[in-house]
């Protein structure tokens, strides 16, 4: 069926757009190419930074100074970059990896290291827009065009001058790129907010795990005792992590099995820590087992309110704890403690372990892996539970209100999306 077009609208290559924009190749557009030799240049430990594919990976819209760990001299930098340096406006693409992933110059920051290419737009043309243009979808399908069939694709400068984008009248653009960028704008004051809560409650969480801080209301009169773990309020403990729960690893999950998600017994794997909703709490599986056949297993249930890591691999690098929302079983890549609730709150025990690196205890074999015994022996600095659940919830507060925060940054990237869609083909107009 033939698609509808609105009166004022027209049909291009790059979709519908308003009867008054134009399409226009970038290769129009782009006044001077930006290039480095195609290879890494001389480095140096100081001098001018050096930004490479994942800074711009990393860093979204615009590559900051925050991760630059290599600089070129001054003449490297005066020698080597025969096509020039970026500097405010300009546009930085990637061409290997993820082909096309744009960004854009605020500032002159340096040079640009192997697998990007520089782009620097004629003067009617205003490159915020054309950066917002480049993250369309519409402009990613065609760089998947004229990369397709490539073993090792690679976008090269001929392939971007082929490659079209629409274009309103300037002042549109310039609406445009400001609207969006307002939007940019706020989800990166955000995002930092969010860090800067972050590193907060990192510190606020050293203090008060190690009652180098006490809460109001607990340790009046009291001072503070000589230990092996170093001074601690007078009155906590000293106790090792087998004496506040005990252990227990996760069995052989058969292939047979795998894959249901209709039974009632949630079968954790270590993959399922990344699954949304389970940053704290597991609260989604990728597989479900039935109580038949958790009865042909054999398998002993982990209770719910007990923390799970990864033992072995590379996965116990990445220090992820979680804590079990229910009866569930594990697979044997992962290992549960089981916390004794007379003696520690289930959470301030999580709060601790996210404040201890276990893969620290890990052998050194070519597959590292962790063990009870050797874990068990970490020793921890223990208040009163009635302290211990104090501190558990100040900590977790600052938690609630970073992951508001952090819902909030998820709703203006969703408005974000939209914005671009609308705007980028003028389906909305601006005043």
């Amino acid at each position: 069926m033939e698609k509808q077009i609105p009166e004022g609208s027209k049909q291009t290559e790059v979709g519908i757009i308003p009867e008054d924009w134009g399409v226009e190749r970038l290769g129009n557009a782009i006044f001077h190419i930006i290039d480095n030799r195609g290879k890494t240049p001389p480095l140096a430990k100081s001098g001018h930074p050096l930004i490479e594919v994942n800074a711009i990976y990393n860093q979204g819209k615009t590559p900051t100074l925050k991760k630059v760990t290599k600089y070129v001299d001054d003449i490297t930098y005066s020698n080597w970059f025969r096509t020039g340096h970026p500097h405010t406006g300009d546009l930085l693409i990637v061409t290997v990896g993820s082909p096309g992933t744009p960004s854009y110059m605020k500032g002159s920051i340096g040079c640009i290291a192997q697998n990007i290419i520089g782009l620097r737009l004629k003067n009617e043309h205003n490159s915020e827009f054309v950066y917002y243009a480049l993250c369309t979808k519409t402009f990613k399908k065609q760089v998947q065009a004229v990369l397709m069939g490539a073993v090792q694709p690679s976008l090269k400068v001929p392939h971007l001058q082929r490659l079209s984008i629409p274009l309103p009248p300037i002042e549109e653009q310039q609406a445009i790129a400001t609207a969006l960028s307002d939007v940019d704008n706020l989800i990166t004051s955000l995002e930092q907010l969010i860090e800067k809560k972050k590193a907060i409650k990192q510190g606020t969480m050293q203090e008060l795990l190690t009652g180098r801080r006490r809460l109001e209301g607990f340790g009046e009169g009291k001072g503070y005792k000589q230990t092996d773990l170093g001074m601690i309020p007078e009155d906590w403990e000293v106790k090792r992590l087998h004496e506040l729960g005990k252990f227990q690893s996760g069995i052989g999950f058969p292939l047979y099995l795998q894959g249901k998600q209709q039974e009632v017994i949630p079968f954790y794997k270590v993959s399922d820590m990344n699954n949304n909703g389970n940053e704290v709490l597991m609260l989604n599986s990728n597989n479900y087992i039935s109580e038949k056949d958790l009865m042909k297993l054999g398998a002993t249930i982990i209770p719910r309110s007990s923390i799970v890591f990864a033992k072995i691999g590379a996965a116990l690098f990445l220090e992820r704890k979680r804590i079990l929302l229910m009866d569930s079983l594990i697979d044997n890549n992962m290992m549960a403690i089981i916390a004794d609730i007379d003696n520690i709150d289930v959470k301030y025990l999580y709060y601790l372990l996210m404040n201890t690196k276990l893969s620290k205890y890990a052998n050194t074999t070519a597959l590292p892996s962790i063990n009870r015994n050797d874990i068990g022996e970490i020793k921890f600095k223990i208040p009163s539970l009635h302290e211990q659940e104090a501190i558990t919830q100040v900590l977790t507060n600052m938690d609630t209100e970073i992951e508001n925060l952090e819902a909030k940054v998820d709703k203006y990237k969703q408005i974000k999306q939209g914005m671009m869609q609308n705007l980028l083909t003028g389906r909305i107009r601006l005043k």
